[in-house]
C-alpha cells in the first residue's frame, strides 16, 4: 500500500502524467507510479563541453564535427548525451527488492508512449549513506530517564525516517534538535560529527541509535 507521503509526492506531479517523460517531473511521476514500494526517485543528467582538439586531428574529422568530452556523469558509466539517470529508494517497510524495483521504473520509462524519442533512461538503485548516532543526555532531576530516552528516541527516529531520501539531509543540528525534549538538561553528541548531506544517488541511513543517560 502507497505511503500518504508518497500518494501526496505523486499528487503533485499529477499533471506531469499528461506529457510523456522528458521533465524531470515526468520522469518522476512515471518512476513513481511504477510501483507502490518507491519511496524517492532522484533525476538528472549527464553533461558535456566540445573538447579542443588540434587542427590536424580536426580536418580528419567530418566537416563541423564536434568532440565532447563528459564533465558530470551523474552516476554513470559510459555516459552519452540523451542519457537520462533515474535513482529509485524504496520505501523503508519495501518487501520488493531494490533490483526488481529498478527494472520495473527501467521498463516503464522505456515504453514508446512515455520515453521521448532522444531520451535513454538509466535507472540504478539507490546507495546508502550509512551513519550511527551516539550521545549522553544529561536529565534534568526529577523525570524519569527511561521515560525521557524513549521519548528522545522517538523523536530521533522519526527524524531519520523524514530525512530518509534521496538527496536527503540530516543536520547536526536536527539531530540535537530532536534529542532535546522536555527533561533534556543537555545533549552531548559524540557521533555523527558532522552533517548527513546526500547526492542525488545516496540517502541517509542509519545503523544504530546508542543513547545513554545521566542525571544532572
Amino acid at each position: 500500500m502507497e505511503s500518504d507521503e508518497a500518494l501526496r509526492y505523486r499528487t503533485r506531479l499529477s499533471l506531469e502524467a499528461l506529457s510523456v517523460a522528458g521533465s524531470r517531473g515526468a520522469y518522476e511521476f512515471h518512476s513513481l507510479s511504477a510501483s507502490a514500494s518507491i519511496g524517492s526517485v532522484s533525476v538528472d543528467s549527464p553533461t558535456f563541453q566540445a573538447a579542443q582538439i588540434a587542427p590536424a586531428l580536426q580536418a580528419q574529422l567530418p566537416a563541423g564535427a564536434i568532440v565532447l568530452v563528459c564533465d558530470y556523469p551523474a552516476g554513470l558509466s559510459n555516459p552519452l548525451p540523451g542519457d537520462v539517470s533515474l535513482c529509485v529508494l524504496p520505501r523503508a517497510n519495501s518487501l520488493i527488492p531494490a533490483v526488481d524495483l529498478v527494472n520495473l521504473v527501467q521498463k516503464a520509462l522505456s515504453a514508446d508512449d512515455v520515453r521521448p524519442i532522444t531520451d535513454r533512461p538509466r535507472t540504478m538503485a539507490g546507495q546508502a549513506t550509512d551513519f550511527k548516532v551516539t550521545a549522553t543526555l544529561e536529565i534534568e532531576p526529577g523525570p524519569d530517564p527511561t521515560v525521557v530516552i524513549a521519548a528522545s528516541r522517538a523523536k530521533l527516529t522519526a527524524a531519520i525516517a523524514e530525512a530518509r531520501q534521496l538527496e536527503g539531509q540530516l543536520p547536526v543540528s536536527a539531530i540535537y534538535a530532536a534529542l532535546h525534549v522536555s527533561g533534556v538538561r543537555r545533549v552531548r553528541l559524540t557521533s555523527p560529527t558532522d552533517d548527513v548531506t546526500c547526492d542525488k544517488r545516496h540517502y541517509p541511513n542509519c545503523l544504530s541509535i546508542s543513547l545513554a543517560s545521566e542525571v544532572a
